[in-house]
């Protein structure tokens, strides 16, 4: 049934209007506060390179990419990789801190939910997460969608708040894991060689990186390793795993996202 009701439907279209701008305002002030060149980001991203075994040429997808502060990084320390970022929020996505083209990087942005991806089966390298699988109501549904994109032998990599961190319990609002909980959602989805403890041992800062880089060797002490500020689990894709042909339609193109292009691509222009 339609709304007759000039005044109800003005009424209407101006909740929707102050609930976008007041969304457009919380990302915005999120954009200005988040630390680009940070420690925990500057760990991140070499954990990620390590465990995920990003070289030249890996075609890698960030679930939950945000506004880039992790690509960026992946990007400007691996040259040549083929990399789409996929983030349901898409202020963040139009506010991405690096563009295609830089260090020979190839760089796609897909909005979109990360537990029903719109991208065909088996196509990446390596499938990397930072601090995002914590808000999902089901984690298990997002793993599952990375493991179904990832290629055989491919590397699942996923960090997260760490429940274990004495300052994390305390303070964060969000739902918290254990590096043993991701584990075990790892194991559920069928991964292999899975590897897990935890980094980021000095709080996140970008004028004590060095301290904050030299204490990550704690992670190599029993039991210690698994009481960092965040979770880091690595996982890989069984060999044998079949992947699924792509219908007939989704073939017409040779590129895998095509279909699930939202507009952003000009975004990505060499600058």
């Amino acid at each position: 049934m339609g709304c007759n009701n000039p005044n109800l439907t003005q009424a209407m279209t101006d909740v929707q209007s102050v609930r976008s701008s007041s969304a457009i305002s919380r990302w915005s002030s999120y954009i200005e506060i988040s630390k680009r060149r940070s420690s925990s980001a500057e760990i991140t991203a070499t954990n990620f390179i390590n465990a995920a075994a990003i070289n030249d040429g890996s075609k890698i997808l960030d679930l939950g990419c945000g506004h880039g502060r992790i690509t960026e990084l992946l990007v400007e320390k691996v040259p040549s990789i083929e990399l789409v970022g996929v983030d349901m929020t898409r202020h963040l996505l139009e506010n991405f801190v690096v563009r295609s083209g830089i260090n020979k990087c190839k760089i796609e942005l897909i909005c979109a939910d990360i537990a029903k991806l719109p991208i065909d089966d088996g196509c990446f390298d390596a499938v990397v997460s930072s601090r995002v699988f914590q808000y999902l109501p089901d984690p298990i549904c997002g793993v599952r969608e990375g493991v179904r994109v990832l290629k055989p032998g491919g590397r699942f990599v996923v960090s997260i708040p760490n429940r274990l961190n004495v300052v994390k319990y305390l303070t964060y609002r969000q739902k918290l894991y254990s590096p043993f909980e991701v584990r075990d959602w790892f194991r559920r989805c069928g991964l292999e060689n899975i590897e897990y403890g935890s980094m980021c041992f000095f709080p996140s800062t970008t004028r004590w990186r060095r301290l904050a880089s030299f204490l990550e060797g704690v992670a190599k002490i029993p039991f210690v390793k698994y009481l960092g500020g965040n979770v880091i689990v690595k996982g890989e894709k069984k060999m044998g795993t079949r992947v699924r042909e792509a219908p007939a339609n989704s073939r017409e193109s040779s590129h895998p996202f095509r279909s699930a292009r939202t507009g952003l691509q000009s975004l990505l222009r060499t600058s």
